[in-house]
């Protein structure tokens, strides 16, 4: 077992690193043990996502603690490497410093870039070369986005070069329409799983094509939803209504705060 007294005093990341070595030695914490690149992955995520509600929120104080959590997430990543001799948290740095460097030749070099646009084409050109000139235009678009967020990186990379990986803004309405009118005579109710893609993808170029972040938008969304319907159950719980055997007509109820927008 590691005293705290027996940790290094010298600069933060070096005592950290040191710290995460100790949960993982031999006497170390059973739990963090016995994690694994996959296992860690769903925590990775979810400091991830509360690291963007602090940024929403303006909040430093609660940004430097979700930024450290993260950082928690990146060590114990590079530690589980370390242990199986594949590279060290050094290695982690080393290499995105070189990937900086590189494809900066404007900042740390004699290039000469004129604006955003120039930058981000001379990067996707050294990423190609670094790759052996192999790299596809889709490189580095990670398929586990959400899919929103995956369609929108899709039609703003392929964009780049000229090619309508969706449709334009009018085709996106077109099929919006096409799909909408097809279900109104059908009168089921109901969408195939490609129907409802096609959809969404639809949504996805209008809101690329009108500036807004679609998982954004529909995360607001539901997020109003959310708290309406917080709301409402506060309002059934004051009139002594039980919420968890509530009927629609209790929920409906009163002042209508229960539908629409």
């Amino acid at each position: 077992m590691t005293k705290v007294e027996e940790l290094p005093e010298g600069p933060p990341l070096e005592r950290f690193r040191a710290i995460i070595q100790a949960l993982l030695a031999p006497d170390g914490c059973p739990w963090d043990r016995k994690q694994t690149h996959q296992s860690l992955w769903p925590y990775l995520r979810e400091e991830t996502y509360e690291l963007k509600d602090a940024i929403d929120a303006h909040d430093d104080a609660l940004l430097l603690e979700e930024l450290g959590d993260v950082l928690l997430q990146v060590f114990m990543h590079a530690a589980q490497a370390e242990s199986r001799g594949a590279f060290t948290i050094e290695d982690v740095a080393e290499r995105i410093s070189g990937k900086m460097i590189h494809r900066h030749p404007h900042v740390f070099g004699a290039v000469t870039l004129s604006g955003a646009d120039e930058v981000v084409a001379n990067w996707d050109a050294l990423k190609s070369q670094e790759k052996g000139g192999k790299a596809t235009l889709l490189e580095g678009v990670g398929v586990s986005l959400p899919a929103l967020a995956y369609a929108d990186a899709l039609i703003e990379r392929t964009g780049r070069r000229g090619y309508d990986l969706a449709g334009s803004p009018e085709d996106a309405l077109l099929e919006l329409k096409s799909i909408l009118e097809a279900l109104a005579a059908r009168k089921t109710g109901g969408v195939s799983r490609e129907e409802l893609g096609s959809m969404l993808l639809a949504c996805a170029v209008l809101a690329r094509a009108g500036g807004v972040d679609a998982e954004e938008a529909l995360h607001d969304t539901v997020q109003k939803k959310r708290k309406r319907f917080e709301l409402k159950e506060r309002m059934l719980q004051e009139r002594g209504v039980d919420v968890h055997s509530a009927t629609r007509r209790d929920w409906e109820a009163g002042d209508g705060e229960g539908r629409g927008d």
